[in-house]
Formats: C-alpha cells, sequence, structure tokens
C-alpha cells in the first residue's frame, strides 16, 4: 500500500463528513441512506466539533485521493453514542471510500488508532456495528469482542492490553 496518513484537524471537518456518512451501514440492494441523515443530532455527534479533549483519528490518502479515516471520540451518560460504554471508553468509526474498501487501508487505519488510543492511555475501545455487516468479522479478527446486543447492532470492544 502506498499511502499516506496523518492525524485529523479541526479544519478536516469536511473529511470527517464525507467518512461519517460512508461510515453508515445500509444492506445490500435497500435504499442507501439520504445524505441529511448526516445532520441529525444521533449521527452528526460523532464529528461535530472536532478537537474535543479526547478526540483522536487519521486521514488517508492514495496520493492526492481520499481514502478514509478512522477517528474516536468521547462520550457520556448525558450525550451517549450507538457503541457507548463509559465515560472513559472512546468510540472508535471508520470509513473507508468503497473504491478503495477490500484493500488493507481499514485494518491499517485501525491498528494505527488502537495504537495511539492506547498510547493515550485508554484501557479499552469501543465500536458499534449492524448484526448484518460483513464489518462484524473484520473487527472479531481486530480482536474486538460483542459485550452487548441491540435489536440490530451490537457493541464491541477490544482491550488494547491486546495490542500489546
Amino acid at each position: 500500500m502506498a499511502f499516506t496518513y496523518r492525524f485529523i484537524e479541526k479544519e478536516d471537518i469536511g473529511y470527517l463528513r464525507i467518512s461519517l456518512y460512508e461510515a453508515l451501514f445500509a444492506p445490500e440492494g435497500e435504499v442507501p441512506f439520504d445524505r441529511s441523515i448526516i445532520d441529525s443530532p444521533d449521527i452528526s455527534k460523532y464529528v461535530d466539533n472536532w478537537g474535543r479533549i479526547g478526540d483522536l483519528g487519521f486521514l488517508s490518502f492514495d496520493k492526492e485521493e481520499y481514502v478514509g479515516a478512522a477517528w474516536c471520540r468521547l462520550f457520556s451518560k448525558t450525550i451517549k453514542s450507538y457503541g457507548y460504554v463509559d465515560d472513559k471508553t472512546p468510540e472508535m468509526s471508520i470509513a473507508i471510500m468503497p473504491k478503495y474498501r477490500g484493500q488493507g487501508y481499514g485494518s491499517e487505519l485501525m491498528t494505527r488508532l488502537m495504537q495511539l488510543s492506547d498510547e493515550k492511555g485508554y484501557s479499552r475501545i469501543s465500536l458499534s456495528v449492524d448484526k448484518r455487516s460483513r464489518a462484524v468479522s473484520f473487527y472479531k479478527k481486530l480482536g474486538f469482542q460483542i459485550i452487548d446486543e441491540q435489536e440490530t447492532a451490537y457493541t464491541m470492544i477490544k482491550n488494547m492490553s491486546q495490542n500489546k
């Protein structure tokens, strides 16, 4: 892979919004979400006001073309996310642009983000994934375990000690 990556900055909100939309799971054969969904409070909270304490993430590029992003942020009991575990466990999100999927970019970005999370002192990281998504097995291969099951989604965590 000949790609570059860099930390996500406040000025990268455009890339984050693109990634947020791409991260939403729409089963094959179903109509994709309208792009305006990323403006809803339940979704936009994953990227709004980027640069808060605890926000971590990477963007990746192939030459000058945007490939994707992996990021995490802390949520709280009052502002819960879909994969909320507790106030000390950041929730991870990832999106790879369609033409770059299945080529290892996602694994590379997630690995880098998990290493950075570990370096920043987080003992674990969480995520939420639709039960029907092929990503469930991908996350399991990376060491995530299902800790909660909702009607259509799993909450998964990975202990950072598994990275060492």
